[in-house]
């Protein structure tokens, strides 16, 4: 055996060195050789072999004798790896979706770094609400932490969010019916829903059907949230039902505060029941000192539990006309499409 510098070779015997290492300097010796490898970039080591130990290394050679295939299938090994280690480039890779930087920063930047995000995206109408949602439940998805959820919105919204999520996830988001208890069809094992929060406030059947104790959610997410108010009972009774028997729950309206604190309270105990306990009945009931309105909704800025951006920060100063149809996609859906 021997060996030249520049040369890549395994050395059995040595174990602390790397599968292949890159030889600096081969010097033969009486009784064998003495190499020395580069064992990282920049830190050296010295290997003195016996003439066994020499002849029982292996250094790699390009023979051209390689299987192709196995060639092709360990590049392409090697490239999903190093795509799924960075999440802003594993659901996005097989998507037409091009995100703008505010979702980017609302869904990499505040929602993924939550394992059990309690969270309310209260950002300004035609900001992408739904692509942010879509995006951190994809990622979640991915990286395991959520197995199943739920999505309830308005009704005529329902075919609005599949209609998104086939553009632009991948499709898989089933409709929730009376005809899908029928057919028993959230016993199929499947992970992504939606349901109508009309059917879901009046349909007992529904209720039942849903309940986190038989489903099991990982998360929830509420579209139109400025919805869920106690003086909406039947709408305000189901979203408890859901958001406070689940791990994560997510809420996004443009308008979460219109202009009465215990409302607005009411919808934060929703967001997290721990940090926003319950407000009074009525207008009037919660303590000065419990107001946090202003501090809450303060444009452009951020928290564990919540984010607002203005139409004016996401889309820059001078462009106030409406987006074109090219930026808005599919139901006004603030985003690019590749």
């Amino acid at each position: 055996m021997d060996f030249k510098p520049g040369q890549r070779v395994r050395i059995p015997h040595r174990t602390d060195l790397q599968a292949h290492v890159r030889i600096e300097v081969a010097t033969f010796m009486d009784n064998g050789w003495q190499l020395f490898v580069e064992k990282a970039p920049g830190s050296y080591a010295k290997v003195d072999l016996t003439a066994e130990e020499a002849a029982a290394c292996e250094v790699l050679t390009e023979d051209g004798a390689g299987d192709s295939r196995a060639v092709l299938a360990g590049l392409w090994t090697g490239w999903m790896r190093a795509a799924g280690a960075g999440a802003r480039s594993a659901v996005l890779a097989s998507s037409p979706l091009r995100p703008y930087a505010h979702q980017m920063n609302a869904v990499y930047g505040a929602m993924l770094p939550q394992p059990r995000l309690r969270f309310l995206l209260a950002d300004e109408p035609g900001t992408g609400k739904t692509i942010m949602a879509g995006l951190y439940l994809r990622e979640m998805q991915r990286l395991g932490f959520i197995h199943s959820a739920l999505i309830v919105v308005p009704a005529h919204l329902v075919t609005k969010w599949q209609g998104d999520f086939e553009r632009f996830f991948g499709g898989g988001l089933r409709a929730i019916t009376a005809q899908t208890l029928r057919e028993h069809g959230l016993e199929s094992g499947h992970d992504l829903w939606v349901v109508s929060l009309d059917l879901l406030s009046v349909n007992p059947a529904v209720q039942d059907a849903v309940h986190p104790d038989r489903m099991g959610w990982d998360a929830v997410v509420f579209d139109e949230a400025h919805r869920l108010t106690p003086t909406a009972v039947s709408y305000y009774q189901a979203a408890q039902m859901l958001a406070l028997n689940v791990p994560r729950a997510l809420m996004m309206t443009a308008t979460p505060h219109r202009g009465k604190e215990w409302l607005f309270r009411a919808l934060l105990h929703l967001v997290d029941p721990d940090v926003f306990p319950p407000g009074g009945e009525q207008q009037g009931t919660v303590p000065k000192r419990q107001t946090w309105t202003s501090a809450f909704l303060a444009p452009d800025e951020g928290g564990p539990c919540r984010l607002r951006r203005r139409d004016q920060t996401v889309q820059g100063p001078a462009r106030r006309e409406p987006p074109s149809a090219a930026d808005t996609g599919r139901g006004g859906v603030l985003c690019r499409s590749a």
